[in-house]
């Protein structure tokens, strides 16, 4: 007898805007993206730029960014960052060697 197992696509729970930061090793945030089905974006976009900017008195500030690897047939992406500091952060995704921005999300890190 064979059997196949196979992981579908993650199914993550709703959203969030608000994450708390309960010690002082930092708290992680997951980043998820789902890619659209069109002609293969994977092949338009091999790698993706995920940056967090932290709001400071109405200025971003640089934090942290990663690039991501897309496969070919990829339907989602996802990355976790470590943040060590409360305040309002906005995420931006971009191509790897572009400014478009694909998507952004805002989100607050509170005690």
């Amino acid at each position: 007898m064979t059997g196949r197992f196979t992981l579908g696509k993650p199914k993550p729970e709703a959203p969030k805007d608000t994450f708390y930061l309960l010690t002082e090793k930092g708290t992680q945030v997951l980043f998820y993206a789902e890619l659209q089905n069109t002609d293969s974006v994977s092949l338009v976009h091999p790698a993706l730029k995920f940056t967090a900017y932290k709001d400071q008195n109405g200025k971003s500030e640089w934090v942290v960014d990663k690039i991501i690897d897309v496969k070919q047939d990829a339907t989602y992406v996802m990355t976790a960052f470590n943040f060590f500091t409360t305040g309002a952060f906005k995420i931006i995704i971009t191509p790897e060697e572009s400014k478009d921005v694909l998507a952004q999300g805002d989100f607050t890190i509170t005690k």
